[in-house]
């Protein structure tokens, strides 16, 4: 008799896992400095092992900007940068987040700034080769020490630099600035984002737009040592 042998169905239940996610430190050794109308910068700037800004790649020293209230200026990674990911798009970016120390009053929160250059008409007519620019739009945006920002919950304004600079006025594209949307949801709702090349990273202080109270002409100034970008891993 053929004798039957019975096998126990091991069934195994695999978790979800996350997708795997890389980090790219850019210092700030290898940022420039932008200024809307006026301000100073400090290269080189010294970080002590004990200060939130200290990290152990980028020993070269912080960099400081300063403008006022009214005004703005901005820390620039652009794509030579030392570090900077490779081909990074849009659509690649998860998130980022820098130590900064500020001192100033109102207006004075620093921002991220995204820039961009738009390779077709899906953010509306004419915008084709503009210079795009994402700027952050939260009320508050630094939190214990760290300006974070996630694809996924971070809120921006969609801005035409080109077009605002041939104007004279601020271009603001969609819905204007009232309307805000997170990375995640531009890249997915308008054709060829997300694979647009991102033309820098910065983070801005200060507000060119803002007059009256809360912006005052007061000094604001922010320092920052390096920046850390987050895309999938092997996506950049």
């Amino acid at each position: 008799m053929k004798k039957l042998c019975s096998f126990a169905l091991v069934v195994t239940f695999a978790a979800a896992v996350p997708a795997l996610a890389s980090t790219s430190t850019l210092c700030a050794s290898g940022a420039t400095d932008g200024f809307a109308n006026s301000g100073t910068s400090t290269i080189g700037v010294p970080v002590a092992p004990a200060s939130p800004l200290y990290n152990a790649s980028c020993t070269a020293g912080a960099l400081t900007i300063a403008t006022t209230d009214d005004d703005n200026a901005l820390a620039k990674w652009h794509t030579s940068a030392p570090g900077y990911p490779a081909g990074l798009t849009l659509g690649q970016l998860e998130g980022l987040n820098a130590p900064v120390t500020t001192n100033g009053t109102g207006g004075s929160e620093p921002y991220y700034d995204i820039a961009f250059y738009a390779t077709n008409n899906s953010l509306g007519a004419g915008t084709s080769g503009d210079l795009i620019t994402l700027l952050e739009n939260e009320t508050t945006t630094v939190s214990a020490g760290n300006l974070g920002m996630s694809a996924n919950s971070t809120l921006f304004d969609v801005y035409d630099y080109t077009q605002s600079n041939l104007t004279g006025t601020n271009v603001y594209l969609l819905g204007g600035q009232s309307d805000t949307n997170t990375l995640s949801y531009l890249t997915s709702n308008y054709t060829s984002l997300s694979t647009d090349a991102i033309y820098a990273l910065d983070i801005g202080i200060g507000s060119a737009t803002c007059s009256g109270a809360p912006c005052t002409g007061s000094p604001v100034s922010m320092t920052v040592n390096y920046l850390d970008v987050t895309v999938p891993e092997g996506g950049s």
